[in-house]
């Protein structure tokens, strides 16, 4: 039976590395809110600029606190490739401001925001959510909570076996993967990644299950 992680950055923990806290973006604007499925009108951009507001070193794949995308570094976007893990889209994200004064004349490295394409379906009844109604523009339920359970459960049989994968009805910013890219990432030592397991009841607290320094 295969072990699935959610991958995340693990700043919150290891608090010395790099936090993007402002996207700049070009000519952005926000569309109102959707009535029927509630989408927060954030449109995906290409690449964007972002500003630094924290930390002493640049990561491998690096936080954002203002939209929560999946941004990575050239050298784990070409690590994964050399390991056959291609099934995601790039865009550039460059460090435009960097304010703490130990990354003021640091070079940063070149940062992508990744898109999977890998597929599952998270079991939203297991999640306490239930999907009230489809919305065809947006590709995605409007969800009723009913009770918080931490723990994913995804649906059996839809996992389309990409090891880097997401479900996109449930949260676009929550990034899946198997153990074998867990792995990959601990083995080459890219900095900052957690992995926390789907079944897992709290994703928080500490360190992560897995996780790379």
């Amino acid at each position: 039976m295969d072990t699935f992680f959610i991958v995340r950055n693990n700043q919150t923990y290891l608090n010395r590395y790099a936090w993007a806290n402002t996207i700049l973006w070009t000519d952005f604007a926000l569309r109102p809110q959707c009535e029927i499925c509630g989408d927060d009108g954030a449109e995906t951009p290409g690449g964007f600029d972002v500003v630094v507001g924290q930390g002493s070193k640049y990561p491998d794949i690096l936080g954002c606190g203002h939209v929560p995308y999946f941004i990575l570094s050239d050298r784990a976007v070409e690590t994964w490739k050399r390991h056959g893990i291609t099934n995601f889209d790039q865009y550039r994200v460059t460090v435009r401001i960097a304010k703490p004064k130990l990354l003021r004349g640091v070079t940063p490295p070149t940062y992508w925001r990744i898109e999977p394409r890998g597929k599952c379906a998270v079991d939203l009844e297991a999640k306490g959510l239930i999907p009230e109604r489809w919305c065809e523009e947006h590709k995605r339920y409007r969800r009723k909570i009913t009770i918080h359970v931490s723990k994913t459960v995804l649906v059996p049989g839809t996992w389309d076996g990409s090891d880097l994968f997401r479900d996109v009805n449930y949260s676009r910013y929550v990034v899946m993967c198997t153990k074998r890219l867990a792995d990959i990432c601990i083995a080459e030592k890219l900095l900052c990644f957690r992995f926390d397991r789907l079944d897992k009841a709290e994703l928080f607290p500490g360190k992560g299950d897995l996780y790379t320094k």
